[in-house]
């Protein structure tokens, strides 16, 4: 657990640093230079609704934080015969666009941290299980300037979900798709 904390809390270090460096080689674009919104993903076997937060560093990069909420219904996907529960946690990404001005395709890694508590259900009982999650994923999205303070971002999102902490018996992991949109106001 520790090497994983570690992990995290060192990407999260090195996405600081990097949006540093980028945010002092180019200057901010006349528009907002913040945005506060609501996201939503959803996989095979849940939905996170979340609040998200993003500070452009300039003209083609951001950082953005998320927090939220999973709701998860693995079904007999898991390890065991059925597991369903939710969890808190949040997210940070570094994100990168393809145009200036915060428009069009962008391409962002994103790490999450998630608590969960998993009811799981197998041939010898049931019982609970609570875990602690690390999710990298690659992320591709398309934001949509609808209006100068109002954005639609649909996203696409890769990646792999790791128990890195499991009180109770295992319950699944492994690769995961989120498709997901984001509602964003700038201030």
């Amino acid at each position: 657990m520790r090497t994983f904390l570690n992990l995290f809390f060192t990407s999260i270090f090195c996405l600081i640093i990097i949006s540093n460096n980028d945010a002092q080689s180019e200057k901010m674009p006349d528009d907002k230079s913040f945005e506060l919104g609501l996201e939503i993903q959803a996989y095979p076997t849940g939905i996170i609704p979340g609040i998200r937060f993003e500070k452009y560093l300039n003209s083609s990069s951001s950082l953005n934080f998320r927090l939220g909420y999973q709701l998860i219904d693995h079904r007999d996907l898991g390890v065991q015969n059925n597991e369903d529960g939710s969890g808190y946690g949040a997210s940070i990404a570094y994100r990168r666009f393809f145009k200036s001005n915060h428009k069009g395709l962008s391409l962002a890694f994103r790490t999450d941290l998630w608590f969960n508590k998993i009811d799981w259900e197998n041939d010898s009982g049931i019982g609970t299980s609570n875990i602690t999650v690390i999710q990298p994923s690659l992320m591709g999205e398309y934001a949509l300037r609808v209006s100068d303070g109002f954005s639609i971002t649909p996203s696409l999102s890769f990646g792999w979900e790791w128990n890195v902490t499991t009180d109770g018996i295992p319950t699944g992991e492994g690769a995961i798709i989120l498709l997901g949109c984001a509602f964003g106001f700038g201030i």
